[in-house]
């Protein structure tokens, strides 16, 4: 999430160079999706939960929180179309692709309120600063990516406005 939004913002764009800035947020994508596929694999060994295949896989198959392990589940899923848009983005086209991305908010929501309400970590400080750090990063990011569009839709608008005034 958070070098996709550099990378939309262009924060990061002075840096490093548009294609090496593409590569690298599509394979940070691929191992955060790596390690939610490992996470839910190694929940089917947990002797206290007890998680089969089905219940890693399928939202709401989980007898322990239903709602909140679909969280992740839903998560888990939206990230594996989000990055399935990667490899089909000319021949759904820019517009396709970019409403599949937007969903990126969502997913990201659904994964941070799946580990915060339902992880088993989630008491110990290191967790929480985790949390806290990723969430705090996207809402930065967010906001400042807002802002700057607004900018720069701003001074668009403006000669329009001033050209219609004049008229």
């Amino acid at each position: 999430m958070v070098w996709g939004l550099l990378l939309s913002s262009r924060i990061a764009q002075g840096a490093l160079r548009a294609p090496a800035l593409l590569d690298a947020h599509q394979f940070l994508s691929n191992v955060g999706l790596g390690f939610a596929f490992f996470h839910g694999l190694i929940l089917m060994g947990d002797r206290y939960l007890s998680f089969p295949l089905q219940a890693v896989l399928v939202p709401f198959q989980s007898t322990y929180e239903p709602l909140l392990v679909a969280a992740g589940q839903i998560g888990l899923w939206l990230s594996v179309l989000l990055i399935a848009s990667f490899y089909v983005r000319r021949f759904i086209g820019q517009k396709a692709w970019r409403a599949i991305h937007m969903s990126s908010f969502v997913a990201f929501l659904l994964a941070l309120l799946h580990g915060v309400l339902v992880g088993s970590e989630s008491g110990q400080l290191w967790a929480q600063l985790m949390y806290l750090f990723s969430g705090g990063s996207v809402m930065f990011l967010v906001l400042y990516r807002i802002l700057s569009m607004r900018g720069r839709t701003e001074g668009r608008l403006a000669p329009e406005r001033s050209r219609a005034a004049s008229a």
